[in-house]
């Protein structure tokens, strides 16, 4: 279905529904404006100045939950002033990942399905450090994907173009460093480190651990064959492969895991899930938690996710916690903050108003952070949000198509919108 569309400039101000000229000012913090009754001045020379009433004292505000204290300031809504990018091509073209890195610089992909081997990227970053000169580059990088790993200074990609390999965009120059494998086989999963850096799986079984910038840490073999589901790694830096035979929709199946620890030494294969989705539409999804170990969230078509909790190394699963059982069916995703400060659980609704809501590692509540539609008049053209190191937040909508009046020729367009260093 095509959704109407209006396509923003490149870079510019947001649409005059909602985006307005994109400014680095901070959001206002909020709270009671004024806050309090002023009972007047008394003169003391007055008769009556030892009868004065006041009236009552201003009713304090509650106290701050002491969880939520430790937890990030939360703006109630988004600043309706964003960036945009947008990008145009021919019916081949498709929209790729976006991400940013840890110093406010943001990339996006497209491609076209036509070329094999050609991923088109375009990176916004700060000249000389400053938000008020924002400048942009392009950058082709030879592979047909881009997984988009944000690094403090660049972004980490597992290459497969030709000889797998990892690359690495550094956002200050816009130069591409490939780091060859140092052996034949090719990624058939890669994650995040928390700490800095990813992993990358092999065909073969061998899991290597690379560093923020695409150095070798260290690689390991492990007994992992079939098709891998999931992989993650935990804020200690342990390594959790899930994977899962079998292809009949709507069926189960058993999943195996693996604990690989931090300095690069594999545990032994154990069940990981007695009945684990399987066939198109299964659904698997590894998260962080707070301070160790991992969440796994599986769901097969509609039905809700299911949550397992995995203590870091250990070679069982038990439920997850009732805060994250009861997510509601409209939640996108959920990511881990940094330093464990806690949790972002990103909802969506049926309107298309996407929310940031704010969890502590125990799983309480400490406020939602809306964000505006970018096209209130196109309810079911919904964007993706994602959460970089530095804060910036990216929104991701669907590629658009659509054709000009008295043209037999249909333009697709891509187009992201970002808040930079929103959610710190």
């Amino acid at each position: 279905m095509e959704a109407p569309f209006v396509q923003p400039d490149e870079a510019g101000d947001g649409p005059s529904n909602g985006g307005g000229t994109a400014t680095e000012d901070p959001a206002p913090e909020p709270g009671l404006d004024g806050g309090s009754v002023d009972p007047g001045t008394v003169d003391a020379g007055s008769p009556d100045a030892g009868t004065v009433d006041a009236g009552p004292l201003p009713e304090a505000p509650p106290p701050l939950d002491p969880e939520c204290a430790a937890m990030p300031p939360v703006m109630p809504e988004a600043p309706a002033q964003w960036r945009e990018h947008s990008r145009s091509g021919d019916k081949y073209m498709q929209c790729g990942p976006s991400a940013s890195d840890g110093v406010g610089s943001v990339v996006f992909s497209h491609f076209s399905t036509d070329q094999s081997y050609a991923m088109n990227l375009h990176m916004w970053f700060w000249g000389e450090g400053s938000p008020a000169s924002l400048e942009s580059r392009g950058v082709f990088l030879p592979t047909d994907r881009f997984l988009a790993f944000g690094q403090p200074r660049g972004f980490l990609n597992f290459n497969s173009a030709y000889h797998d390999s990892v690359t690495y965009l550094d956002s200050r120059t816009g130069e591409v460093t490939h780091h060859p494998l140092d052996q034949d086989g090719y990624f058939v999963s890669a994650a995040a480190d928390p700490n800095g850096g990813a992993r990358g799986l092999l065909d073969d079984g061998t899991l290597k651990a690379y560093g923020p910038t695409g150095e070798l840490l260290w690689s390991a073999s492990t007994p992992m064959r079939g098709y891998v589901r999931a992989m993650g790694v935990d804020a200690r830096g342990n390594t959790l492969i899930i994977v899962a035979e079998g292809y009949d929709v709507g069926g189960t199946t058993q999943a195996q895991g693996l604990w690989v620890d931090a300095s690069g030494q594999p545990g032994n294969p154990f069940l990981a899930l007695a009945q684990a989705p399987i066939g198109w539409f299964a659904f698997y999804e590894l998260v962080p938690q707070a301070t160790e170990g991992l969440f796994l969230g599986t769901s097969n078509r509609d039905t809700p996710k299911t949550w397992t909790a995995f203590a870091p190394l250990e070679p069982q699963g038990r439920p997850g916690p009732a805060w994250l059982q009861s997510d509601p069916a409209e939640t996108v995703t959920l990511s881990r903050l940094e330093s464990g400060k806690g949790y972002i659980r990103w909802r969506r609704t049926s309107a298309c108003q996407n929310a940031a809501e704010f969890l502590t590692p125990s799983g309480k509540s400490c406020g939602t952070t809306r964000f505006p539609p970018l096209y209130p008049e196109a309810p079911n053209f919904c964007g993706t949000l994602s959460r970089g190191p530095d804060g910036t937040v990216i929104e991701t909508f669907p590629v658009v198509s659509e054709r000009p009046p008295e043209s037999d020729v249909s333009i697709k367009t891509c187009a992201y919108r970002w808040w930079p260093a929103l959610l710190p």
